[in-house]
């Protein structure tokens, strides 16, 4: 299990926590056609994520608990709102239709992704992917996109559909996140749970999930290209015009002379590929490549 969630043996059964997933069950299905006609007109909205703080949830001597209302945000694959933080980078529809972006624009989501799989993005909680509780792909709720449930009715129908609790000290991440408050909750990151190459692996793929990233010397003419095809553009056809224009890059370029200039230089044949691949692997180096 992720370390973002309590074990089975410290779930609480008996009442409800801030940070827990609720499936939607048939009775929430129920609840959602009464209180909120979007969310059950639209069958992706699958699981939502409790706000409302622990100490208000609980039920003390059998008493009902102190909130008048249970808020939960809806909760919606990652991919979701991938989708929407790399619409910031495309300004034209063929863009959008074609899923394309601008390569010098891609550090921009891979630092978004950083801060929302560490749960360092405000409008949003990452949560890991969970196959037993039915979690089948990354999911995160979208704290915006809360509604509010009468307690006094329906706890009990969010508390049998609880699926997943936190643990602790992400509940108090949460807690920070919903309130908008000005200190941060120390939580742990994968680094410190001994999953960096994991963690950097997930950015990366999140990130190349979202679009096919073309260089900045040929995005303009690529998305002029698309512009000028009649009918929906599709991969092959993106694909297509991308080879067409794409050619080597200006590190494949920068390789190819290399080897032509090293020998010329008094470089030992038998050395070359290893000249080579120490310049291109030097950042200052590559940097003088990409400006």
């Amino acid at each position: 299990m992720h370390f973002t969630y309590e074990g089975e043996d410290g779930v609480e059964r008996k009442a409800l926590r801030q940070g827990d997933i609720l499936r939607r069950t048939p009775r929430v299905d129920e609840l959602l056609r009464l209180v909120h006609p979007h969310y059950y007109q639209h069958a992706e909205y699958k699981f939502f994520q409790v706000l409302t703080q622990s100490c208000d949830l609980e039920r003390r001597d059998g008493r009902p608990c102190r909130a008048r209302y249970v808020t939960v945000a809806a909760v919606r694959p990652v991919r979701v709102a991938l989708d929407r933080e790399t619409d910031n980078f495309r300004h034209t529809a063929v863009e959008s239709q074609a899923h394309i972006a601008d390569a010098s624009k891609r550090q921009n989501l891979v630092q978004f992704v950083q801060r929302l799989l560490n749960n360092n993005e405000p409008a949003y909680f990452y949560l890991h992917e969970e196959l037993e509780a039915g979690l089948s792909e990354p999911y995160c709720a979208f704290l915006r996109l809360s509604i509010a449930i009468r307690a006094q009715e329906h706890y009990e129908t969010c508390l049998e559909a609880k699926i997943l609790q936190l643990r602790p000290e992400f509940q108090a991440k949460l807690g920070w996140l919903v309130g908008n408050l000005y200190s941060r909750v120390g939580t742990t990151d994968w680094a410190e749970n001994g999953l960096e190459r994991e963690y950097k692996d997930r950015v990366e793929r999140l990130v190349d999930e979202t679009s096919i990233w073309v260089e900045r010397r040929i995005h303009a003419r690529l998305v002029k290209a698309l512009e000028e095809e009649r009918g929906p553009v599709t991969i092959e056809m993106v694909r297509q015009k991308l080879g067409q224009l794409k050619g080597p890059s200006r590190r494949e370029r920068a390789s190819e002379r290399l080897r032509g200039l090293l020998p010329a230089l008094g470089v030992n044949e038998s050395h070359v590929d290893g000249a080579v691949a120490r310049l291109l692997s030097d950042p200052e180096f590559a940097q003088l490549l990409r400006d």
